[in-house]
């Protein structure tokens, strides 16, 4: 049941090189140390009792060939489903020696033949002392067989609105050796829910998965209330055995009524808010993802205001962010600590400043990337990452390169530098204008955070920080806007919103910050839901927040304190505004560890980790939109004109 799935992990190590040379009385030091890069490898990434857990080191260096130097590798085993991993070996070693002149080296260790009883994440981890080794860690599955998992393809969540198309999916982590049937039935007083709905799966023999036909949700104006329905699922295959013998659906009902307090009901803006928006451009790649229930969208479409909260025939559609796992809105990535994602979502760039980087090391290419769903997911986990990009020393902050305990993501889009206005084909994070007279709307939930001592957050900041006018170009002068902040201590359940702006003086500090600092009535309990967190730049006098169907926070000028300067003007911050998403430490401070214990990347990115339970702090973005209304105006400044939807 052995199969071939490497996954391959490069880092270098520093091999003596010199050499004496010529007679006894005349002798010459050789070159110095080389850096020769090292490349490991492990055949299988999903064991079960009998196989061999495979490890390939091999050098992979253009400059040399072969390792010119023994040097030893310890290698040790880690995992938050055990104590003690290796005891899923036989006689795991603790070190390994690579010989002078070898060019790979493969090192074999069996997994026990029988006591295992249900699946472990465990972590290898390689370390060579006195050299300098680049993120030389992977996590695979030791099981007792391999399993096969039932869900709903692209729906971590499980969940299917009625009148939606789903598809059920069954996959195993190996080639099946033989034609397996999976058995799928409905409870009686739910059959009349689906249409469509076959009675098996079969997954046949050299497979790894197989699919159904569509399946319909059936709509019923007989229900008015949401509903969890139960698949049974059952197999006769003793190779194959089931992950789980059941699929719960949630099954959202669409003639559920308004909730009676609009900041707790994102339907108040849209009747179906998941409905992803689709350009014609990308329109034929989204059905080849597997999605055919969206809604073509065309700049000048007016805004769905389904409960009427908005002002009549105002808003209107002007671009989106909708994060489709599609070509158009994802590219490669490799981060600082060489990880290389093919997930990164495209118009945004890394937010690694030192205000983020205050306890753990901004890399997107590891904690941040568009899910199968088309959600972006930014996650915080106890893992060694480098800081990247800028730092603060003076305001505490480690140097550029510095290993921190922990790894985040943040992202920004729409900074524009007065020195680089052009339409770039390579600066995507400037893509569009935030001026006056446009609406943002950004739906995202937040899970995993409650008492960790995160702050995720969703924010906007005043251009003007970035192109060099002393006036305006420190913290908060510019300007900053808290659309959404979650301090997980203080308040789990709940957000904040907040405005920043600076005295008159340049330079000190925040003289006026208005905000709901014992969270947003009426919302505790919510924050684990999408909600639809906007924000509306009205004129040159007015910032308005807002959640849901309600406004939550209003800044004017004329309301500001006498020694307080107003940043939200276009001429001040003649570049607009810039967007923030991040997943920062509150205080600056690590979060609590006893969150984090043994959570790794690969860990969370593995196949079947189930999101819907996940401990991992993370937000989770389901889309941004932006709405101009008749005051809106570019300036003329050009931008990149790219489709993001």
């Amino acid at each position: 049941m052995k199969t071939c799935i490497k996954q391959i992990w490069t880092f270098s190590v520093i091999v003596m090189a010199g050499f004496m040379v010529g007679c006894k009385d005349d002798a010459t030091i050789g070159a110095l140390p080389e850096p020769v890069d090292l490349t490991m490898t492990i055949a299988n990434s999903n064991l079960v009792m009998g196989e061999n857990l495979d490890i390939i080191f091999a050098v992979t260096d253009d400059k040399s060939e072969i390792s010119n130097e023994d040097f030893n590798i310890e290698l040790s085993l880690q995992s938050a489903d055990i104590e003690k991993p290796s005891i899923l070996f036989e006689n795991f070693p603790s070190q390994v020696t690579f010989n002078k002149g070898e060019k790979t080296k493969t090192v074999s260790v069996p997994v026990i033949k029988q006591g295992i009883s249900s699946q472990h994440f465990v972590t290898l981890n390689a370390y060579v002392r006195s050299y300098k080794l680049n993120n030389p860690s992977q996590t695979f599955t030791v099981s007792d067989y391999h399993y096969v998992t039932v869900g709903i393809k692209n729906n971590s969540d499980n969940t299917v609105k009625e009148g939606r198309n789903f598809v059920l999916t069954a996959s195993i982590d190996v080639p099946s050796e033989e034609d397996m049937v999976i058995n799928v039935s409905a409870n009686e007083e739910e059959k009349s829910f689906y249409e469509g709905l076959p009675e098996s799966l079969t997954l046949s023999k050299g497979e790894t998965t197989v699919e159904s036909e569509k399946i319909q949700m059936v709509s019923s104006q007989d229900t008015k209330e949401d509903k969890v329905l139960t698949l049974k699922l059952s197999t006769v295959s003793e190779n194959y055995p089931l992950k789980s013998s059941e699929i719960k659906i949630n099954r959202p009902d669409l003639d559920t009524s308004l909730d009676p307090i609009p900041v707790r009901d994102e339907r108040y803006l849209y009747g179906d808010p998941d409905m992803m928006f689709v350009s014609a451009a990308n329109e034929k790649a989204v059905l080849e993802w597997g999605q055919d229930y969206y809604e073509k969208m065309e700049v000048g479409d007016p805004h769905p205001n389904r409960g009427k909260v908005l002002p009549e025939n105002t808003w209107t559609f002007y671009s989106a962010y909708e994060f489709h796992p599609i070509s158009a809105c994802v590219k490669t990535v490799t981060g600082p600590m060489g990880y290389t994602s093919d997930r990164y979502p495209r118009c945004f760039a890394d937010q690694n400043t030192g205000a983020i980087q205050t306890a753990g090391g901004c890399d997107n290419s590891r904690y941040g990337w568009v899910t199968d769903e088309g959600y972006l997911r930014m996650i915080t986990l106890k893992e060694g990452t480098k800081i990247n990009g800028e730092t603060n020393l003076q305001g505490g902050g480690k140097p550029i390169g510095t290993v921190m305990d922990f790894g985040t993501s943040a992202f920004y889009a729409c900074k524009h530098k007065a020195d680089n206005n052009g339409i770039s084909s390579t600066y995507e994070a400037q893509n569009l204008r935030i001026y006056p007279g446009m609406r943002i709307e950004t739906r995202a939930r937040v899970r995993g955070c409650e008492n960790t001592g995160m702050l995720p957050g969703i924010w906007l900041q005043g251009n003007e920080q970035v192109n060099g006018d002393p006036d305006w170009n420190v913290w908060p002068d510019f300007g900053e806007i808290d659309v959404m902040e979650n301090n997980s201590t203080k308040l789990p359940k709940n957000v904040e919103v907040t405005f920043h702006i600076g005295y008159q003086t340049p330079g000190k500090g925040d003289a006026h910050n208005p905000t709901t600092e014992n969270g947003v009535p009426n919302f505790n309990g919510k924050l684990e839901e999408f909600n639809i967190y906007w924000v509306e730049w009205a004129n040159n006098e007015t910032v308005i927040c807002g959640i849901n169907g309600e406004e939550t926070l209003r800044l004017v000028k004329s309301k500001i304190p006498i020694n307080a300067r107003w940043p939200f003007d276009d001429e001040v911050n003649d570049q607009g505004l810039y967007y923030i998403l991040s997943m920062m430490f509150l205080g600056g401070n690590p979060p609590s560890a006893n969150k984090f214990a043994g959570l790794t990347t690969d860990q969370v990115r593995a196949k079947n980790y189930d999101w819907s339970n996940s401990p991992v702090p993370r937000m989770e973005i389901d889309w941004i939109r932006f709405y101009v209304n008749s005051t809106y105006k570019d300036h003329d400044k050009p931008y990149r004109k790219s489709t993001f939807y």
